[in-house]
């Protein structure tokens, strides 16, 4: 496949390791800072009203029926966190998340740091709904503290099963039950309900600290690598079939870190940027501590396997109301399964 890129950027309930609990943009220019509608990419074109409309899904192939979706892994930052009152999520910042969420047109989304709250408030609770209606079902990890939650679109795709693996924390013994959060990876199976394709999607958050030693010895470099390698074990366990895969992830490390390269050379899973068709903006640090974008390297990734075509790929840097939705860029794919 020919590659273009239409942008380069400049320069718990005790869950150990090994334990699965089953639980039931075409070209153009990137976006301005600030401008667009969230979730959009620069092929985008204007409505009537004058708003501008993400791209058509990626065509279907009729020969074996494949399944377009849009996908995101999004970092929404826990909502008990102390910021700058403006970011905070009570005030103001749900509703950012929620216009970015619904304006994007998304099929499936992997959140990390995921708190209660914002679950309430995005799916609703007891009877209530919540702000993105009753579009969407979602699994969360079935301890306290995982964060990492899976939502998906209702109306095209039904749960066969899912699951979750506890992550360690330090090697081999120390589990992620001691860390501030607990480590991990949810996993879904989820049916097309036009074509009746299967495909798993993944979700994890990896060790966030820095350089310094744990209390293991270990730096926290060392233990995102063996985090990574245990993830990379289990997604090769849980798809004899081969089916479509998508590891959507914050994995708190770069391109040259330890933990990537353990995917990457661990299982047939590639980088979707590196698979894309059309890569839409590349060079951005998709963390931004809520300033805006800047040059700078990827902690946020989609991985991909060969049952999977990314169509399209970007960093979304659009600001919802003058302020960003999260102190993590969203990172976007449309793919085709099959």
């Amino acid at each position: 496949m020919k590659r273009r890129h239409v942008l380069l950027g400049a320069a718990v309930l005790a869950v150990g390791t090994g334990t699965t609990l089953a639980v039931q943009r075409g070209e153009g220019q990137p976006l301005a800072e600030g401008a667009g509608t969230p979730g959009a990419p620069a092929n985008a074109t204007a409505g009537a009203s004058g708003t501008t409309s993400p791209p058509a899904r990626p065509a279907r192939r009729s020969n074996i029926r494949p399944v377009g979706l849009r996908a995101v892994t999004f970092n929404i930052r826990g909502s008990t966190w102390e910021e700058d009152p403006e970011d905070l999520w009570n005030r103001g910042r749900n509703a950012r998340a929620t216009r970015f969420l619904r304006a994007a047109r998304l099929d499936v989304v992997g959140f990390q740091e995921f708190e209660a709250e914002q679950q309430r408030d995005l799916f609703g609770d007891n009877g209530e709904q919540g702000s993105l209606g009753p579009d969407f079902d979602h699994v969360d990890a079935p301890i306290p503290g995982a964060r990492n939650t899976i939502a998906y679109r209702r109306e095209r795709f039904e749960l066969v099963t899912s699951g979750f693996r506890g992550l360690p924390l330090g090697w081999p013994t120390t589990l992620a039950l001691t860390d501030t959060f607990a480590r991990g990876l949810t996993w879904v199976m989820l049916r097309d309900r036009d074509s009746g394709q299967q495909f798993i999607v993944f979700n994890t958050h990896l060790e966030h600290r820095g350089r310094a030693k744990s209390l293991t010895g270990e730096t926290y470099s060392e233990i995102r690598r063996h985090q990574a390698e245990a993830v990379a074990r289990f997604v090769t366990e849980v798809n004899p079939q081969a089916l479509p895969m998508l590891m959507l992830g914050d994995l708190n490390s770069d391109e040259l870190g330890g933990a990537y390269g353990a995917i990457v050379t661990g299982t047939d899973l590639v980088d979707a940027q590196l698979s894309a068709a059309t890569v839409v903006n590349s060079g951005i640090s998709t963390y931004n501590a809520f300033s805006g974008p800047q040059v700078g390297k990827r902690i946020d990734f989609v991985f991909v396997n060969s049952e999977i075509q990314v169509e399209q790929y970007w960093v979304d840097t659009a600001e919802v109301d003058g302020r960003l939705p999260s102190d993590h860029f969203p990172t976007i794919v449309d793919v085709t399964l099959g």
